[in-house]
């Protein structure tokens, strides 16, 4: 499987290089217990990365590294003092997260022998590694120099084993305990100005070049299907899924050119062409789809109307939420959904989300964040896809399997 990584001349699964392809132009988030490996670091900033690193004072963190960490431009670091901090977790930006046993150390990255996976951004499971980094992130003590002068002068002034170094530690610097209620099902959602206001800028670069897509897709003058059936804003999704799975599949977007005026619409052309003469796929399903959860959420007294299982059933249909029900214990996902939200809350967010006076974007970002809107199991994938379904401005679903076919067409990265 090429999404294990063990470090091995056989494999050649290295996990540093494999992580080296989404340094560039990125925000990175490591929240590792030891940390000794500042070129590492060194080499992100250098592609233009910014860096929030999470570490654990104890050995065998590195005081010299972390004060090399300290002076980057673009690195902030926090840590923990307890010895229960022991995650190994990389997350670069909205691409890829790695989780496994490797510490931020050379042996970690390149010569032990360990084991780690990589998670896609569209895997149901990567929306939530961000919100367990953010809850890290958000408990975290700020690293300053005055606490790593006195970690310093404990580790070379202590030269004994490395537990009295660590309980010395606790005894100069004080506990700093990593939160050990962390639960993903109970709202403990990252709320993080600085994160919401990235998402809501990615998140209106999209819509700028979805527009130019949607002006070379109207210039063909051909359909899958007609607008009566299903808005273009749907099919043109559908073209972005297709391209994700027949052309920018694993990382080929990643290296992907931007494109520009004519050589841009072309080639974006060609694809669409290719795609509308592809009969592989039952367009009536789609269009089901659409008439369900746009007649079932078509106002705010249908969508009072609604019991349980007509809402569970109207809320499958997208994609981000279906994935995480398809993969849970007995399709358990929906059930814990309704339990821990209540019927009453969901509704009054499709409700305030689609039909709220507040600009569209600023519904989309509170349905995310704001703590009276958010839905436990529901993450922001969901909200953006339910919002791409039922709206009368004609916005686009938006997701990162649409981010990455855009990239792969030459619209650049979206950051």
């Amino acid at each position: 499987m090429d999404n294990i990584f063990s470090n091995t001349n056989k494999r050649k699964d290295f996990l540093g290089h494999k992580m080296e392809k989404y340094a560039k132009n990125n925000e990175v988030m490591i929240a590792v217990a030891f940390f000794t490996n500042e070129r590492f670091l060194k080499k992100l900033v250098e592609n233009g990365c910014t860096v929030k690193l999470i570490v654990r004072l104890g050995f065998p963190t590195d005081p010299t590294s972390l004060k090399t960490a300290l002076g980057m431009k673009n690195v902030l670091v926090r840590f923990y003092t307890s010895r229960s901090f022991h995650p190994k977790l990389y997350i670069f930006g909205n691409d890829k997260a790695f989780l496994g046993s490797s510490n931020l150390t050379d042996g970690g990255l390149m010569s032990n022998q360990e084991l780690n996976i990589s998670i896609d951004s569209e895997d149901s499971t990567f929306e939530s590694l961000q919100e367990v980094f953010y809850e890290y992130w958000e408990q975290a003590q700020v690293l300053d120099n005055d606490a790593l002068e006195k970690y310093k002068s404990l580790v070379y002034e202590i030269a004994q084993t490395h537990a009295i170094v660590e309980r010395q530690v606790i005894n100069d610097i004080g506990l700093v305990t990593p939160p050990n209620d962390i639960n993903i099902t109970k709202n403990k959602k990252a709320k993080s100005k600085e994160y919401e206001v990235s998402l809501l800028k990615r998140y209106q670069e999209y819509l700028i070049k979805f527009d130019e897509l949607k002006t070379t897709y109207k210039k063909i003058g051909k359909r899958k299907v007609s607008e009566k059936e299903l808005p273009l804003r749907i099919e043109i999704h559908r073209f972005l899924n297709w391209i994700r799975k027949n052309k920018a599949y694993k990382e080929l977007y990643l290296e992907a050119p931007s494109r520009y005026g004519k050589e841009l619409e072309n080639f974006v052309e060609e694809n669409i062409r290719e795609f509308l003469k592809d009969t592989s796929t039952n367009y009536q399903e789609e269009v089901d789809n659409y008439q369900i959860i746009n007649y079932n959420l078509s106002s705010e007294k249908m969508i009072k109307s609604l019991n349980e299982q007509n809402l569970l059933d109207t809320l499958k249909i997208v994609t981000a939420f279906y994935e995480h029900i398809r993969q849970s214990p007995n399709m358990s996902y929906q059930y814990d959904f309704l339990e821990s939200n209540g019927v009453g809350k969901i509704k009054n967010t499709l409700i305030y989300l689609l039909f709220g006076k507040d600009d569209y974007t600023k519904r989309i970002t509170n349905c995310i964040y704001k703590p009276e809107y958010s839905l436990v199991r529901f993450g922001r994938s969901s909200i953006q896809e339910v919002y791409g379904w039922v709206n009368n401005e004609d916005i686009p679903i938006c997701n990162e399997r649409a981010f990455k076919s855009m990239q792969w067409l030459g619209y650049g990265e979206f950051r």
